[in-house]
């Protein structure tokens, strides 16, 4: 699954980000709750087929419209 989000970070933050080298980094802001869920939130059709071959279930026949959110 996929969520928007935007981070509340400093520009020093912004630089390590931006750099390529802030996956550590960004997860530290999420444990510590320096984000706003503000964007697109989806499931995208790979997963749900994933998801209905593994538990038998027909979620993609909903299609990818039906499974998508603006938050």
């Amino acid at each position: 699954m996929r969520v928007g989000v935007s981070l509340d970070c400093t520009a020093e933050e912004a630089e390590v980000i931006m750099s390529g080298e802030g996956a550590d980094l960004i997860s530290e802001m999420i444990y510590e709750g320096r984000f706003s869920l503000d964007g697109d939130a989806y499931v995208p059709d790979s997963v749900v087929e994933e998801y209905d071959a593994e538990y038998g279930t027909n979620y993609g026949a909903y299609g990818a419209d039906e499974i998508a959110y603006s938050l």
